[in-house]
């Protein structure tokens, strides 16, 4: 019985561990997404791109909605 019990606890470690790893990986994936989106408005920016112009290229790039696509460039313009 006391040998379940560890097998137990240790599969809920690696249970909880592998949850820790998918956020982190989650994350990761949300900054990465972000530093694209950045990227984008910033090359715009550069090529003399107005912001509605920038904002159709996340819209087309990224396939944000129109209003996240404009507060995105606000934000980061």
């Amino acid at each position: 019985m006391e040998e379940q019990k560890k097998q137990v606890e240790e599969q809920r470690k690696q249970v909880e561990e592998q949850q820790k790893q998918i956020e982190e990986t989650k994350r990761q994936a949300e900054l990465t997404e972000e530093n694209s989106i950045k990227s984008i408005i910033g090359l715009c920016r550069e090529l003399g791109t107005s912001k509605e112009a920038a904002a159709r290229k996340l819209i087309e790039k990224k396939g944000l909605n129109q209003e996240t696509a404009l507060e995105k460039t606000t934000l980061y313009w």
